[in-house]
């Protein structure tokens, strides 16, 4: 079971099932894991910090590694976001530029009036 908070409310449902996968792991991946499945290691303080594993407690090896694949598909979203945000700045052209800042203009006279 999970339980599932909606709003302040909290409710519990069947867990989906979910595929199971191999994964090879590389020596210093599983390294890592076995620190961080562990309270107080400073592999377990940076998950928890990235995707919120549990704090307390051991975690299984299966839950550890869920985190960490967590935590690699947040890096790689937010490098997405920041490269596709640097590709739109790079389209700006100069009469881009200059209607932002005609519009800024325009709002901020309006204020004044």
């Amino acid at each position: 079971m999970c339980v599932i908070l909606e709003g302040m409310v909290m409710t519990q449902q069947a867990t989906p099932k979910k595929k199971r996968s191999p994964v090879p792991v590389a020596h210093e991946t599983e390294r890592f894991a076995e620190a961080a499945r562990r309270p107080g290691t400073a592999e377990r303080t940076a998950l928890v910090e990235i995707v919120g594993a549990p704090a307390e407690g051991t975690l299984s090896m299966s839950a550890t590694l869920a985190a960490l694949v967590e935590a690699g598909r947040r890096a790689a979203a937010d490098k997405v976001l920041a490269d596709s945000y640097a590709a739109m700045a790079a389209e700006r052209t100069d009469e881009d530029r200059a209607a932002r800042a005609a519009m800024r203009g325009r709002v901020s006279r309006r204020g004044a009036e």
